[in-house]
C-alpha cells in the first residue's frame, strides 16, 4: 500500500513538474510567434490537470466516442468548426476564382443542359415527394495535394452540383475538411511535452469549414461566392476523411431527412504525418474503410475522385480527371445516388444518359 501511495505521489508530482515545463515551452513559443495562444494555453493546462487526476480511460487522451476498431483521438480540444464566410480571402484569390468563373462560362452553359437531361432522367425514375426526402453532402478534401487545378476541378463540381440539386428539390450542404496546421499543431506538441505516448491516435488539429447550410429557398443557381475560399492555398494542409465523414453524418442526422447521402470529392488518401508516423501507415485509411462500411449502413456514401486513379474504399464512385470529364461523371453519380436503392452495388463512372 505505502508503495502505491508513493507511486501516486511521485507521478503527480512528475505531472507538476511537466505543467510547469510546459508554460515555459507555451511562453517561448508564444514570444516568438508575437501572438497571443491564451484559448489553446488554456486547454493545455486543463489537459494536464485531467492527467494529473488520473481521469483518463485506458491512458488516452480525449478519447472519442467513435468504438471503430482501435481508432482513437489523442485531444480534440484544439479542433475547430468554422463558418467560411468568416475565414479571410485575399484580392488575388478572389480574381482567380471569377477569371475562372469567366472563362467557363460556355461549358457551364453546356453542363446546365446536359444537367437538365439527367434531371429529366432522374425525375421519370423517382418520385418528387422521395427527391423532397433527400439530403445530400458534398465533402470536400482541403489537402495539400489539391493545391492548384484539382481544387479548382473540385470547387466547379460543388458549384454545378449544388444548382443541380436544388433544381430537384434535394437539400444539399457543402462542408470542407483540412487540419489547422502542419505537423500536428497544438494536439502534437501536448503528445511531446507529455511524454510521447505510444500510439496516442489522431494527432492533429482538425479544422472543418461549412460553406453551405440547406436551405430550399435557395434559387439553383451556380457562382457561389462564398466557394471562392476552397483556393485559399492557406486551408490546404492535411487529411483526416474518416473523421470528416463522421462530422457530416452527424450533421445530416440533425435534420431529419428520411433519405441521406455523402459524397467525398478528393484526391487520394487519408494523410497525417505526425498520425501517422505515431500509429502506423495504414491507421487512417483503416478508420476511413469502417467509417465508410458503418455509413453504409444508414445512407449512401459516395466518391468523386479527382484526378489520378486509385484505389477506393467506397462503394459508388465516379472518376473526373478534367473539365471534360466533369458533366457526365458527376451528374451520373448524382443520378445513381438518387434512382438506385439505398445499398448500391460498386459503379465506376463516367457515365452516359443513353
Amino acid at each position: 500500500m505505502g508503495s502505491t501511495r508513493l507511486f501516486k505521489r511521485g507521478s503527480l508530482a512528475i505531472q507538476a513538474e511537466a505543467v510547469a515545463c510546459l508554460m515555459r515551452h507555451l511562453e517561448e513559443d508564444r514570444r516568438q510567434r508575437c501572438c497571443s495562444n491564451r484559448p489553446e494555453i488554456g486547454a493545455c493546462v486543463a489537459l494536464f490537470r485531467d492527467l494529473a487526476d488520473q481521469r483518463l480511460n485506458s491512458g488516452w487522451i480525449g478519447q472519442g466516442p467513435f468504438s471503430l476498431s482501435d481508432y482513437r483521438v489523442f485531444t480534440r480540444r484544439f479542433d475547430r468548426v468554422v463558418d467560411a464566410k468568416t475565414l479571410p480571402v485575399s484580392n488575388t484569390t478572389r480574381r482567380a476564382w471569377q477569371t475562372f468563373a469567366e472563362r467557363t462560362v460556355e461549358r457551364r452553359i453546356a453542363w446546365e443542359l446536359l444537367g437538365l437531361e439527367y434531371a429529366a432522367k432522374i425525375i421519370s425514375a423517382t418520385s418528387a415527394e422521395r427527391l423532397n426526402g433527400t439530403h445530400i453532402t458534398l465533402l470536400v478534401d482541403h489537402s495539400g495535394s489539391m493545391r492548384g487545378q484539382r481544387m479548382l476541378l473540385a470547387a466547379t463540381a460543388v458549384d454545378v452540383a449544388q444548382a443541380f440539386l436544388a433544381h430537384l428539390g434535394v437539400s444539399v450542404e457543402i462542408l470542407g475538411f483540412t487540419t489547422r496546421s502542419w505537423r500536428g499543431g497544438w494536439s502534437r506538441r501536448l503528445w511531446r511535452w507529455s511524454g510521447k505516448r505510444w500510439r496516442p491516435g489522431r494527432l492533429c488539429d482538425l479544422l472543418h469549414i461549412v460553406y453551405l447550410t440547406p436551405d430550399r429557398r435557395r434559387a439553383p443557381i451556380t457562382g457561389l461566392q462564398s466557394l471562392v475560399h476552397m483556393l485559399d492555398t492557406n486551408l490546404l494542409k492535411e487529411n483526416v476523411d474518416g473523421e470528416a465523414l463522421l462530422w457530416a453524418a452527424s450533421r445530416q442526422d440533425s435534420y431529419g431527412c428520411p433519405r441521406n447521402a455523402i459524397v467525398l470529392i478528393s484526391d487520394g488518401a487519408p494523410v497525417d504525418d505526425s498520425t501517422l508516423s505515431a500509429n502506423g501507415l495504414h491507421y487512417l485509411m483503416d478508420h476511413l474503410r469502417e467509417v465508410v462500411t458503418q455509413l453504409g449502413e444508414t445512407r449512401v456514401v459516395a466518391q468523386l475522385q479527382i484526378g489520378d486513379d486509385w484505389e477506393s474504399v467506397f462503394p459508388l464512385i465516379a472518376k473526373v480527371k478534367t473539365l471534360d470529364d466533369l458533366g457526365d461523371g458527376l451528374f451520373g453519380l448524382l443520378a445513381a445516388i438518387l434512382i438506385n436503392d439505398p445499398k448500391p452495388e460498386p459503379l465506376i463512372g463516367p457515365w452516359s444518359i443513353s
